[in-house]
């Protein structure tokens, strides 16, 4: 029986992970009291980090492993039109229903927009579904994910749970077609963007 094998992950590939669930915890924490100026230079730092992941010489196979890899050019397209598609979808039901968005303060906005998409979709798009097609097929890993992506979010109405959901299997849609988690990040980025600053 061959002995278990620590795979090879690269200082860089640790770094970036603490990095990144440091930065959430922080700015979601923190981040309406040490204000605006930090939290770009936190976010920044990571963003950078994180991209500076893919352009390293060696290969990172944790970031690999979770997805985060370049995808093909036109998946940049998709990812930016459907998640301005969803927003402007999503603003237009929920103003239908009467409900108002709540805008986030400036600070709380920056992390919707950066490491909240980066982290999220690592571990929903990058392992937890993976992990759920191995067992149960990709489509309803796609669905299952969703669901559970909605659910962390603490939904307060039927109608935010369904948008959630929906939203959440797009970026799974789009993780399994382009076979990359920096698509569904993309997406997911861009939607959170225009319903922030601009739904």
């Amino acid at each position: 029986m061959p002995a278990f094998e620590v795979p090879d992950i690269s200082n860089w590939d640790l770094a970036i992970v603490v990095a990144l669930i440091s930065s959430w915890s922080l700015i979601s924490n923190v981040g309406r009291l040490i204000g605006l100026f930090p939290v770009l230079l936190i976010t920044g730092t990571t963003v950078l980090m994180t991209v500076g992941g893919l352009r390293q010489p060696y290969s990172c196979p944790a970031l690999r492993a979770l997805g985060w890899t370049v995808p093909r050019t036109r998946f940049f397209a998709i990812a930016v039109i459907t998640g301005l598609s969803a927003a402007f979808a999503v603003a237009l039901v929920v103003r239908a229903a009467g409900i108002s968005i709540i805008r986030d303060p400036a600070a709380i906005a920056v992390l919707t927009v950066t490491i909240g998409p980066i982290m999220e979709e690592l571990f929903f798009r990058g392992f937890l579904q993976p992990c759920l097609a191995a067992i149960t097929g990709a489509i309803p890993a796609v669905i299952i994910t969703a669901i559970c992506f909605a659910a962390i979010h603490g939904p307060v109405s039927l109608l935010q749970f369904s948008c959630l959901t929906v939203t959440g299997a797009a970026y799974g849609f789009l993780r399994l077609r382009s076979g990359s988690v920096a698509a569904s990040t993309l997406m997911h980025s861009t939607y959170n963007f225009a319903l922030t600053f601009v739904g």
